[in-house]
């Protein structure tokens, strides 16, 4: 779990405030913002040897306009797995073989 999270720029968190007083979709610059840590973690996994297959932006399902970014991946052992980045944890969890989302830890063999 990451525990050194990003602070938000200044004028995505007035966004942020704005919104949560009346608006009904997220601020775009929030999105953006997400999608680019979670593209700059990509690099991290890769470098633990996880094979990125497939990457896409999806909606997280809360019905308030975020996306998300998704992967495909593969471990070295060539398991699978589809990994989603959580804004609130700035990190990656792992769809859960019952339904649902687990927090993601990179294998250590």
């Amino acid at each position: 779990m990451n525990k050194n999270k990003v602070e938000l720029p200044s004028d995505v968190s007035l966004q942020m405030k704005l919104w949560r007083k009346d608006e009904i979709f997220l601020p775009k610059a929030y999105i953006k913002f997400h999608e680019k840590l979670a593209r700059e973690s990509l690099e991290n996994l890769k470098k633990n040897g996880i094979k990125i297959h497939k990457t896409w932006m999806e909606g997280d399902g809360w019905l308030d306009g975020m996306r998300v970014l998704h992967l495909i991946v593969e471990f070295k052992n060539g398991d699978l797995k589809k990994l989603k980045w959580m804004d609130s944890n700035q990190d990656w969890f792992q769809a859960l073989s019952g339904g649902g989302w687990g927090v993601f830890e990179i294998p250590t063999e």
